[in-house]
């Protein structure tokens, strides 16, 4: 009964479309121990019980992932190998992914392994609970220490530190999944770059300077196809126009900031109203597409694409690059070309822009009847924290993927493509990801490494983290739903921001406001280090 019931939460929830190396001292006993249990190149793939990768195990995970994993991967040969599993791999886009996983779950046939994106989690949600109450999640917090994977252990304690906790543990403090440190959020605004030279143009550096290059792009058009300025996603939800209106505020797009020891509302803050009266003006001059309120993100792109737009606000790493932005563009123009805004433009709160967490999503580990399948699979998402496991996440295997010369990678082109597809890291990375691939990574292309660096240093966070309550689940979708609605019609002008901003102001506090304050003072003191 429990797992029907688990299976009709999922269903209710994964069918909602989407918003959107540790090291140690060697005299730590703990690592005494982990060394004891690795396997070693000699020892791997071997039928010795005394060994604790001795018997073979089949482990399964399932991950999103843009491409699919070749059977004959090196990478994943490597790790079969290492840790004598029989690696299965099932990868699908990202929602198919999560529909996948609730069908799965609700069978009773599941992975070892599964990432879940941090909205599935929400909070210790409903479903979350179920598999934690159903005994189908882990323990991580209990088995890593049990079995002393210390890196492991270090990755749940950071994501601790930075405030994660209420959303991944339980009310003991154990978590039950992995959060994966993915790096922070880095939208970026990308700006035809050969446009730019054509007209004899800097790169922007501040919002003004945005503007008076988007006149020029309007004027001259210079595909010829009527540019429209500044396209961008604004049919799911305005994540885009908040990253602009982080620069006159100053806060987190989420909204709420503790401002002279009280706890507000970016809407309620001056310096809002001003940033909305600033994208109203680029909509009036004609340098906002004027569709932005029936976009997705697809449709966004295709203009950038098409020479229809000269910038794009949209996510700057290297998968959506590639495939998104770079290959689409030079398909419509051979000699096209893109660059970003890096820093990113500044508004009057100076160089601020909005970043969210790091921790986008997380690691469920899934209990087996024989639990060595689950410290195995520990085993190696341990190990890939390591310097070594890094190094085969992002540079491949050594004498195929690449060579080493003079102290410098040499990579085998052809091989590395064949496996990594492209991208920065390989699949494996994406297990466990310990925010470090998008700085250390020697495929990353500098632009996109520039613009990430620009997050990390002039990003601002969200000042609160795993609230979770009955008023925020009551009042949050509605409070959405009024902020997109007047802010819409804010910006194109069917609302007047001068004669109706009170009116917005007050049918958005009219939704528990003031109870959702009360309970964020409340989660504050009783979350206080």
């Amino acid at each position: 009964m429990k797992r029907r019931i688990f299976a009709m939460l999922l269903i209710s929830v994964f069918f909602v479309p989407i918003l959107g190396a540790c090291s140690a001292n060697s005299n730590d006993p703990k690592e005494a121990d982990l060394l004891a249990l690795a396997p070693t190149a000699k020892n791997a793939g071997t039928d010795n019980e005394s060994d604790p990768f001795g018997k073979k195990l089949d482990i399964e995970v399932m991950a999103w992932w843009p491409i699919m994993v070749n059977p004959d991967d090196e990478v994943m040969k490597f790790i079969s190998k290492k840790f004598n599993v029989n690696f299965k791999v099932t990868v699908a886009d990202f929602q198919p992914n999560i529909d996948h996983f609730a069908m799965r779950i609700a069978s009773g046939d599941y992975a070892t392994y599964a990432l879940v994106p941090w909205f599935w989690i929400s909070d210790l949600g409903a479903q979350y609970k179920a598999l934690i109450e159903d005994g189908v999640a882990v323990n991580v917090s209990e088995l890593a220490e049990k079995h002393h994977f210390i890196n492991i252990l270090d990755q749940l304690k950071q994501a601790e530190e930075l405030g994660t906790k209420p959303i991944y543990a339980d009310e003991n403090g154990d978590f039950y999944s992995i959060p994966r440190n993915d790096g922070y959020p880095n939208p970026g605004l990308f700006i035809r770059k050969d446009w730019l030279e054509q007209l004899n143009l800097e790169v922007p550096k501040s919002w003004e300077e945005v503007e008076r290059v988007l006149k020029a792009f309007v004027k001259s058009d210079p595909d010829g196809n009527k540019n429209i300025g500044l396209t961008l996603n604004g049919a799911d939800d305005l994540g885009t126009f908040d990253q602009i209106l982080t620069t006159f505020t100053g806060v987190h797009s989420m909204g709420w900031t503790k401002q002279s020891g009280q706890w507000t509302h970016k809407v309620l803050m001056p310096e809002f109203k001003e940033g909305v009266k600033f994208l109203h003006r680029m909509y009036e001059e004609g340098l906002i597409d004027k569709e932005f309120g029936l976009l997705k993100a697809s449709n966004a792109r295709e203009k950038f694409t098409t020479g229809r737009a000269g910038m794009i606000i949209h996510n700057a790493n290297g998968i959506d690059y590639k495939d998104f932005i770079q290959i689409p563009l030079q398909q419509y123009k051979p000699d096209a070309d893109v660059t970003l805004a890096v820093p990113f433009p500044s508004g009057p709160k100076g160089q601020v822009r909005s970043s969210g967490s790091p921790y986008g999503s997380t690691g469920i580990l899934l209990a087996n009847e024989n639990e060595e399948v689950s410290v195995r699979m520990l085993a190696i998402l341990d190990w890939l924290l390591t310097e070594e496991g890094t190094n085969l996440s992002l540079n491949g295997v050594e004498g195929i993927h690449y060579e080493m010369q003079d102290g410098k990678v040499l990579y085998n082109e052809e091989k590395w493509q064949h496996d990594f597809g492209g991208i920065e890291h390989h699949f494996i990375r994406q297990l466990i990801f310990p925010g470090i691939a998008k700085e250390k990574s020697p495929r990353v292309l500098p632009i996109l490494h520039d613009n990430y660096m620009d997050v990390i240093e002039h990003g601002v966070r969200e000042e609160i983290i795993g609230l979770n309550t009955n008023n925020t689940a009551k009042y949050g979708p509605k409070t959405e739903e009024v902020y997109t609605k007047w802010i819409s019609s804010f910006v194109t002008g069917d609302a007047d921001i001068e004669t109706d901003w009170d009116k917005f102001i007050g049918e958005w506090t009219s939704y528990g406001y003031e109870a959702i304050v009360n309970d964020i003072e409340a989660f504050e003191a009783a979350n206080a280090k």
